[in-house]
């Protein structure tokens, strides 16, 4: 049972995990990334700034890098970071996404 504002909710069995769509699961997540991002080792790759390899929004993870092998080697890291504090990802849902960053467009527009 839960008490809000004073009165109890209906009993219910708490399981493993959260209910879907429930709003501690960003908080939670937040949390849990917090702690995997500060165990992570330093490497470098691409950075959006100084402080930036990293993105994450509710519980998707974005990691950038400058070469597919340093995402992959940044995607290891992770893997093993949550394994040592318990945490799983699920690699189903992995994707890996190479975009590479043209120098110049100028030149392949010439007349």
């Amino acid at each position: 049972m839960v008490r809000v504002q004073g009165e109890l909710s209906d009993p219910f069995e708490v399981g493993k995990g959260l209910r879907q769509g429930d709003v501690l699961s960003p908080v939670l997540f937040n949390l849990a990334l917090e702690s995997v991002l500060r165990r992570m080792p330093r490497r470098q790759i691409m950075e959006l700034n100084e402080n930036h390899t990293i993105l994450a929004n509710a519980d998707d993870i974005i990691i950038l890098g400058d070469t597919k092998q340093d995402t992959v080697n940044s995607m290891s890291d992770l893997m093993k970071v949550c394994k040592h504090i318990g945490l799983t990802i699920n690699q189903e849902s992995l994707y890996l996404l190479v975009y590479l960053r043209a120098l110049s467009l100028v030149p392949y527009f010439s007349t």
